[in-house]
C-alpha cells in the first residue's frame, strides 16, 4: 500500500511541474500573440552534421501581419521577402530574383505568428528556467514532420523571444538569435517591397495560376 501511495504522490508532483510549466508557457505566448510589428538584428546560425560544417549569417529581421523580411547584410547581401503573395529572394550580388510560391510556412521565425499558430503543433517536452531566459524544448507533431526538435528561449525581462533553433530529421540545425528588438512600432508598408534593378535575371518558379 506504501508503494503505491508513493507511485502516486509522484504522479500528482509531475502533473503539477507541468501544469505549471504549460502556465508559465502560455504567459510568455500570450506577450508575443500581442506584437502588431517586430524588428530586430538577427544572428542565422547553420550546422549540417554530416559535413560537420557550421555557418553563420547576420541581418536584419522585419516583420508586420503575415508579411515578413529579412535583409542579410553578411557574408553577402541579399533579400528574403514573404508576403500573402508569393516568396522572392533577391541575391543583388548575383543580380538575380527568385519568386516562388507562397508558403504556410515562410513566417515560422515571426514571433506573433509563431506564437499565435506554430506553436499549435509542438508537444512540450521541458522547461529549463535560468535567472535572464527561459527555455522551452518542444516536439514538433507530424504537421511539422520535417522537424525533429524546436527550442524556444524566451527573455525574462520583457518575455520577447531571444533565440529559436530547430533540428530536422537529419540533425541539421538551424538557428537564430534576436537582437535590438523594437515591437509595435510602425513599419511602413514599402519596407515590404523590393526594388529590382531591369539587369537582375528573374526565376519566377510559381504556379501558373499565382503568376
Amino acid at each position: 500500500m506504501k508503494k503505491y501511495f508513493v507511485i502516486l504522490i509522484v504522479v500528482i508532483f509531475v502533473c503539477n511541474a507541468l501544469l505549471a510549466n504549460e502556465e508559465l508557457l502560455q504567459k510568455f505566448l500570450q506577450k508575443n500573440e500581442k506584437i502588431t510589428t517586430f524588428k530586430a538584428n538577427f544572428e542565422q546560425r547553420n550546422y549540417w552534421t554530416e559535413s560537420d560544417i557550421e555557418h553563420f549569417s547576420f541581418g536584419n529581421l522585419y516583420t508586420k501581419d503575415d508579411k515578413i523580411k529579412l535583409e542579410f547584410y553578411y557574408p553577402e547581401p541579399q533579400t528574403m521577402l514573404g508576403t500573402e503573395n508569393d516568396l522572392r529572394f533577391y541575391f543583388p550580388e548575383k543580380k538575380q530574383l527568385l519568386i516562388q510560391d507562397w508558403s504556410y510556412w515562410q513566417n515560422f521565425i515571426n514571433p506573433k505568428l509563431l506564437a499565435k499558430e506554430y506553436i499549435d503543433f509542438c508537444e512540450l517536452q521541458s522547461t529549463d528556467k535560468y535567472r535572464n531566459v527561459t527555455i522551452f524544448t518542444f516536439k514538433p507533431t507530424e504537421v511539422m514532420s520535417d522537424f525533429s526538435e524546436l527550442v524556444i528561449q524566451f527573455s525574462n525581462q520583457d518575455s520577447l523571444i531571444e533565440v529559436i533553433e530547430y533540428m530536422d530529421n537529419y540533425d541539421n540545425e538551424v538557428g537564430f538569435k534576436f537582437t535590438n528588438k523594437v515591437i509595435n512600432e510602425e513599419i511602413p508598408d514599402s519596407t515590404f517591397m523590393l526594388e529590382i534593378p531591369e539587369n537582375v535575371s528573374v526565376v519566377d518558379q510559381r504556379t501558373a495560376q499565382d503568376k
